[in-house]
């Protein structure tokens, strides 16, 4: 085995801790020459408080190649550290599949859904949204903490692939919102679910293929 790509957890400090053993254990294995490459995907901190992982980096004297790291974090660049998007969540076990059965449907059911803002911006619900064909309504503020501000914070990522969601700055311009939809035939609402159902397959099939890239450009590529 010559490359690894980890996927970890670092939302709270016992994943963080539990990802660390993790690390460590790869580590002895890239020092023993068992392994050459290391890329991680991380399931960031919701505040973007990552320094925890800093040392592992290679331009930090670690050992981690590529670092695919959710949230908008500051430290992206495109280079070998690029932003990977949250996705859909893996259903708790305390769930059970009547209530999983029944989200699916009022997501299948429902035209919008409102995603307000948590801990940080970006949450399941939008792609969970997304899955359905419900627009998501998404509250576009920026979440206190480190993640990057700038023109196109927060839900950059989202953004830069021309997301066709509702975004707000207050939930006061929501009656607005539901009036124009009142305006709308059904089958505008019809092709509205299908172009999101269609751009939601591009944007998950551009990130793979992203991914795919970053791997073998950087794994792979002969001298």
């Amino acid at each position: 085995m010559n490359s690894l790509i980890l996927v970890l957890n670092g939302r709270e400090q016992q994943k963080v801790s539990y990802s660390t053993r993790w690390l460590e254990h790869v580590q002895a294995l890239v020092q023993s020459n068992t392994i050459s490459h290391v890329a991680v995907v991380l399931l960031g901190n919701e505040q973007c408080n990552n320094d925890w992982i800093s040392p592992h980096l290679k331009r930090n004297g670690g050992f981690v190649d590529l670092l695919f790291l959710i949230y908008d974090s500051p430290w992206v660049n495109d280079k070998d550290v690029f932003q990977w998007p949250l996705g859909v969540a893996t259903w708790l076990s305390q769930e059970t599949a009547d209530s999983l059965r029944r989200y699916q449907t009022a997501l299948a059911q429902s035209e919008l859904t409102l995603c307000p803002v948590g801990i940080n911006t970006e949450c399941y619900r939008i792609y969970e949204a997304c899955s359905y064909g419900s627009v998501p309504v998404v509250e576009d503020v920026l979440s206190p903490g480190n993640c990057a501000a700038g023109p196109s914070s927060p839900l950059r990522l989202l953004k830069a692939a021309g997301a066709p969601f509702i975004f707000v700055n207050d939930w006061r311009e929501l009656p607005a919102i539901l009036e124009r939809e009142r305006g709308m035939s059904q089958e505008q609402r019809v092709d509205r679910r299908r172009r999101l159902l269609e751009w939601y397959s591009g944007f998950r099939r551009q990130m793979k293929n992203r991914f795919t890239e970053v791997i073998e450009e950087n794994f792979f590529k002969t001298v």
